[in-house]
């Protein structure tokens, strides 16, 4: 029997707003501001976003938002989005907030107000998950407690899971944890200067959690996937990028719709690696798409 639906996604949700620099200035001194992208955050979000507008019937279990312009505008994108949630506006709650540095040459950082989220992420309902063919789980080191949380109660109801785990090769301890819980993909994002170890890394994570498909991403640089005895590797598209923010949670949508659609391990990524690439030339680039544009970025790559 069917579900309900096809995915269901879990992290913290936020307002996020992008500062674009030229390159990031040395201790105690600044850098102009050259354009502002008002955005959302976590990956999750933009996740069940995007897999929304790829016609997947999608999810999303996250924290409460302010009674504030911040919190009407989330709210507003999800229910557009058609994302199926109970997430409340709270009178006299700060919506969170992130403020992320992005320089030109693709480097990040960021500074969040996301406490009171995490905390309440622990008490959530997790009953979604049990509605969904696979369950989309982001592993912040912040996040963490809540995250396993979410993992368990996805695996005792036998739920497969895409684990995000962002750029944090998890411990010994961690991959302790999270042995046999039924996650079936798992996503870690790396710098492109270690592209020599991508292979390695997905092949250790594949080995060390049994999963289905391993996946590392090296932004510019495209992606690895492990599967069985299959390694396939995808370079990223070039495009004219206006910013990096939630590239790789578009990724995540885009391999999760391919996963869900029964596609080849290449075509997957390709298609995943495409969307990532197409979301960094635009603001939003994680509702404001369509599937033509991302088979012809496919296309274009081929000729």
């Amino acid at each position: 029997m069917s579900k309900e639906l096809d995915l269901s996604c879990f992290s913290y949700i936020a307002s996020a707003k992008v500062l674009q620099i030229d390159k990031y200035p040395e201790i105690n001194k600044g850098a102009e501001v050259l354009g502002i992208i008002d955005t959302l955050a976590a990956d999750a979000p933009m996740v069940a976003i995007a897999a929304s507008r790829l016609k997947l019937k999608v999810g999303l279990i996250a924290n409460q938002l302010g009674e504030d312009e911040q919190g009407k505008i989330i709210s507003k994108s999800l229910r557009e989005n058609k994302v199926i949630n109970s997430i409340r506006r709270l009178p006299g709650r700060k919506t969170p907030f992130i403020i992320v540095l992005s320089d030109k040459g693709g480097n990040r950082e960021w500074f969040s107000y996301t406490k009171e989220a995490e905390r309440e992420l622990m008490e959530v309902n997790l009953s979604q998950i049990k509605d969904a063919s696979l369950a989309y789980i982001d592993l912040y080191p912040d996040l963490e407690a809540a995250s396993l949380r979410a993992i368990s109660f996805a695996s005792e109801n036998q739920i497969p899971v895409f684990l995000n785990l962002s750029g944090y090769f998890p411990s010994p301890e961690l991959l302790t944890l999270l042995d046999d819980k039924n996650i079936c993909i798992t996503q870690i994002g790396i710098h492109e200067s270690q592209e020599d170890e991508a292979e390695a890394i997905a092949k250790r994570i594949y080995r060390a959690l049994g999963v289905e498909v391993s996946i590392v991403t090296l932004g510019s640089r495209g992606a690895f996937a492990v599967s069985g005895q299959e390694v396939v590797r995808t370079k990223a598209h070039r495009v004219h990028a206006l910013h990096f923010h939630g590239a790789g949670a578009v990724f995540s949508a885009g391999f999760t719709y391919g996963y869900l659609q029964n596609l080849s391990l290449t075509q997957n990524l390709e298609f995943a690696c495409a969307f990532g690439s197409l979301s960094c030339t635009k603001a939003r680039g994680f509702e404001d798409f369509t599937l033509d544009e991302i088979n012809k970025l496919i296309n274009k790559k081929d000729t």
